[in-house]
């Protein structure tokens, strides 16, 4: 049975002014999954040179399972998925997209509608694949590996729409008490640095590309991510 574990989205954008000025309205917009008493500065040098990703402002949920990291340009959610929901993969992208449109909403507002890219990348498991080593060996590498392999990776990346790219991780996953007990993973990276890639000159990303994210991810997951664990 597939599961979900955990789910992350990062949204980047040009500075628009000193983030921590920004600090009530990010409050009041996310106030319904970050309580206000939850956030906290980092202390930063003063007059020294930080990247302008680095975290100025960190906020956690009620009950733990989402963390919010805002930087100068960029705001990345990272939630962790329960045990009673993650082979509801429904369910995850319910709760997942509800707080990436409230965040969408606010970067546009902090940015004056200078987005610059977004992505979406979840870690799938799946504990029914028996050996996921050998079945990663002979789906994706025509049995051309020695039989012996103990960890195997197998990446791919599509373009989607001239836009998008996605990338599939696919690897097994030991437990960290049990070096033998095995699971296969499966990573999924969807975002626009494509994009970006290819454009000559800087594009601000608009509500079509943000809405075509959620809608690949979506389709990928509906349709495709399943036949990664068939057996080729």
């Amino acid at each position: 049975m597939l599961k979900q574990m955990n789910a992350q989205y990062v949204v980047s954008f040009e500075p628009q002014g000193a983030i921590k000025e920004q600090q009530q309205l990010i409050q009041e917009t996310l106030s319904s999954y970050f309580p206000p008493a939850s956030y906290s500065t980092i202390g930063l040098p003063v007059n020294a040179e930080i990247p302008a990703e680095i975290p100025r402002i960190l906020a956690m949920s009620k009950f733990g399972h989402s963390s919010l990291q805002i930087a100068e340009s960029e705001i990345r959610l990272n939630t962790q998925f329960d045990t009673e929901f993650q082979e509801d993969l429904d369910t995850c992208w319910s709760y997942f997209k509800e707080r990436i449109d409230k965040i969408n909403e606010l970067t546009k507002s902090i940015s004056k509608d200078h987005i610059l890219f977004a992505g979406i990348v979840a870690q799938f498991i799946d504990e029914d694949v028996n050996v996921p080593a050998k079945f990663i060996r002979k789906k994706y590498f025509n049995d051309t590996i020695g039989t012996d392999v103990y960890d195997l990776l197998a990446r791919m990346t599509y373009v989607i729409s001239d836009q998008y790219y996605l990338n599939i991780l696919v690897n097994n996953l030991r437990a960290d008490n049990d070096r033998d007990k095995e699971a296969l993973g499966i990573s999924v990276d969807i975002n626009n640095r494509y994009l970006m890639n290819t454009a000559r000159e800087i594009k601000h990303v608009d509500n079509e590309v943000l809405d075509g994210l959620q809608r690949n991810y979506v389709e990928f997951i509906n349709t495709q991510i399943y036949k990664i664990t068939e057996e080729g």
